[in-house]
């Protein structure tokens, strides 16, 4: 470690646009004998964005952090693909969009489907957090379905569902309990329908459950694979993301 290297002074509030960076612990009063580095390497966040442009569209590449990036559009090797220093333009037919990303030691590679202009199916990033809408019907109305999603997402804390209403039981007998405004997880989920089969004594008693407020989900690629699981077909509008 050299005097003249960087210091970090407040460890809760560090950041970096780095893509590697290798740290070093030194004690000032000189008791205890310096370690070897530790290296540090980004996790990159390629994202891309396409906008109508004339008669064409036009692409735009974002990394996070800053990166440089290189891309190709017929499937081959993006490493020796071109550099990517501008939004580009593409045509109306479909392409695969392929990103190779490099800052200092970290890398990534992101492969994106750019659909034909005409095909209006909805588009999703896999790397943003979305949001399923309120107006979308969730139809957890099977046993089977409900556990498939717990099974899912109980171990994913950002995955949360907002105006649930669990009803457990059939017919007359049939228990219900709704969170309202609160965001639950499909963890909080599975103990509350754990709980209340317990107090009902029906280890097997029939579950569904209505979701009226949307979900919102770690990233895009969650909330595609939530639209598998259940069954739902995703249109435009259902999917809400941040730019």
């Amino acid at each position: 470690m050299l005097e003249t290297d960087p210091k970090i002074d407040d460890l809760e509030n560090f950041s970096t646009a780095e893509g590697t960076l290798y740290f070093k612990v030194a004690d000032p009063t000189g008791k205890y004998e310096t370690g070897p580095a530790t290296r540090w390497v980004a996790d990159l966040k390629v994202r891309h964005q396409i906008e109508p442009s004339a008669d064409k569209r036009k692409v735009t590449l974002q990394c996070t952090p800053k990166a440089d990036m290189f891309y190709t559009l017929d499937g081959s090797n993006p490493k020796d693909g071109q550099p990517y220093t501008a939004p580009f333009e593409v045509g109306s037919e479909a392409a695969r969009l392929l990103v190779y990303a490099k800052s200092g030691e970290a890398t990534k590679t992101a492969d994106f489907q750019i659909p034909h202009s005409g095909d209006k199916t909805v588009q999703i990033d896999d790397t943003k957090p979305a949001r399923l809408n309120s107006g979308k019907r969730v139809p957890l109305d099977t046993t089977d379905k409900v556990f498939t999603v717990i099974n899912r997402f109980k171990d994913q804390a950002n995955t949360r569902f907002k105006g649930v209403r669990i009803e457990i039981g059939e017919g007359e007998n049939t228990v219900g309990i709704r969170f309202g405004e609160r965001q639950i997880t499909a963890a909080m989920i599975e103990a509350t329908v754990n709980s209340l089969r317990d107090v009902l004594n029906e280890a097997d008693a029939n579950v569904s459950i209505a979701v009226r407020d949307g979900i919102d989900f770690e990233n895009g690629f969650e909330a595609k694979e939530f639209a598998k699981l259940v069954g739902i077909e995703l249109k435009p509008g259902d999917i809400a993301q941040d730019d």
